[in-house]
């Protein structure tokens, strides 16, 4: 059986991208959706954008950052 979720779903806890990432694989889910602040954060999200900066940066940014984090691998604990 495959159990997904979201990163978003994890935005209350602690930590950039790489520690949501434990957290998703210690609770034992293997499938997961990147998205929400943190995903985006580490792919070079402006700080201090209005929706419109953000939709240009969402239009424009490469896909080299989340190509990483899909290549991750982190190990349960």
């Amino acid at each position: 059986m495959q159990i997904g979720a979201i990163t978003y779903s994890f935005r209350s806890m602690p930590g950039g991208i790489e520690q949501i990432l434990k957290y998703i694989v210690n609770s034992g889910v293997s499938a997961v959706e990147l998205m929400g602040d943190a995903v985006e954060t580490y792919a070079g999200k402006p700080a201090k954008a209005d929706k419109n900066q953000l939709a240009e940066w969402r239009a424009s940014v490469g896909m080299d950052k989340f190509r990483e984090v899909k290549k991750c691998s982190i190990k349960p604990e």
